[in-house]
């Protein structure tokens, strides 16, 4: 039992850290078993981050190829955060996400150490692109507790969310 919260403590620190690095979860590809679709994942990578930290994963079928879901979440060690909505700026570009209807949703990792809150987000696939393809790139989480605003890229300088985008829209172009 030890080593299984010594090993979740050290993923959560992995996931909380945002280094500029390209390590991180590889994208699941399955099928559909409901209409045969193909269907990328990528588990949810954390922006560059101080303390709260946003994080940022993605859904993509093929049975709607323009489109994807974008989760988009906190972590923190010590609350859950209800999410009212989100900002995601590329550039000077600012775009308003509206969140799929329903709660927040909340989960405790095993080992308890951080809360994760999160919402799914339907955006278009293009918007994953400029994101990846951008050196400028910013979110902004509107909740209960206020804004809460963490870098994707920043100047150049990036965060595994940033590069588990990168990999899931190679598993996407894969598919198409």
């Amino acid at each position: 039992m030890k080593r299984l919260m010594l090993a979740t403590a050290a993923a959560v620190t992995m996931i909380l850290s945002g280094c500029a690095t390209t390590s991180g979860l590889a994208p699941d590809i399955s099928k559909s078993g409901f209409d045969g679709a193909a269907v990328v994942d990528i588990a949810p990578h954390a922006n560059m981050c101080l303390s709260l930290c946003t994080t940022l994963g993605a859904q993509w079928s093929s049975s709607r190829p323009d489109v994807a879901n974008l989760r988009i979440g906190i972590y923190d060690l010590s609350k859950f955060y209800s999410i009212r909505g989100a900002q995601i700026r590329v550039g000077q570009d600012v775009i308003d996400l509206t969140p799929e209807p329903g709660i927040t949703q909340l989960e405790v990792d095993p080992a308890g150490v951080a809360r994760d809150s999160h919402k799914w987000f339907t955006v278009p696939l293009d918007l994953i692109r400029r994101i990846a393809a951008s050196n400028d790139a910013w979110i902004r989480l509107n909740t209960n507790a206020g804004t809460v605003d963490d870098a994707i890229i920043d100047n150049g300088k990036d965060s595994k969310a940033l590069n588990a985008l990168k990999r899931f829209l190679s598993k996407v172009d894969e598919q198409s």
